[in-house]
Formats: C-alpha cells, sequence, structure tokens
C-alpha cells in the first residue's frame, strides 16, 4: 500500500494537483482515470481470483514491475497484495 501512496504523491506534484491531497487514494484514483482515460495507468490491477497468465499480461501490457492484487468480493476493490516479476520467476524457476 505504501508503493501506491508513493506512486500518487509522485502524480500530484508532477501535475501540480496539490488540492488533490486532501482526497482520499481511491477518490483521487477516480478523478485521475476520469480526467485523462488516454494516458498510462499509475498501476495495474488484478482481481485475486485472476490466472498466473492473466497476472503476467497485465505486467507486460502495461511494462510494469508488479500488479496490485484486490479483493473484488464487496465492491471496494481494496488491494490485499502485490505480484512483481520477481514473485513470477521465482514460481516458474
Amino acid at each position: 500500500m505504501f508503493c501506491l501512496l508513493l506512486l500518487l504523491l509522485q502524480y500530484i506534484l508532477k501535475k501540480k494537483l496539490y488540492a488533490s491531497l486532501n482526497a482520499s487514494c481511491a477518490q483521487l484514483l477516480a478523478d485521475i482515470q476520469k480526467a485523462n482515460p488516454d494516458e498510462d495507468p499509475l498501476f495495474a490491477s488484478v482481481e485475486s481470483s485472476s490466472t498466473l497468465a492473466i497476472v503476467i499480461k497485465r505486467i507486460v501490457g502495461h511494462r510494469f514491475q508488479r500488479v496490485w492484487v484486490i479483493d473484488p468480493t464487496n465492491g471496494s476493490n481494496k488491494p490485499i497484495g502485490v505480484v512483481s516479476l520477481t514473485d513470477i520467476l521465482r514460481v516458474l524457476s
């Protein structure tokens, strides 16, 4: 979760969105995605039920080092973990 907060803070400072510092992370992410639909996402996520193939496609497709695992069961999409390229290589080796 700390990495996500750092990404959001970097984005706020880069875009000079200082008024957004009072918003929740969820609200800030929604505002960013709504304002910049064509821009690459700040992070990639997969559901907890996703297969390894989906995780790899998401990492490769967005050129990220890791994806957040979210829990969609209660509708809040809270992050519950992270899968990194290192994790995948450990499993496949």
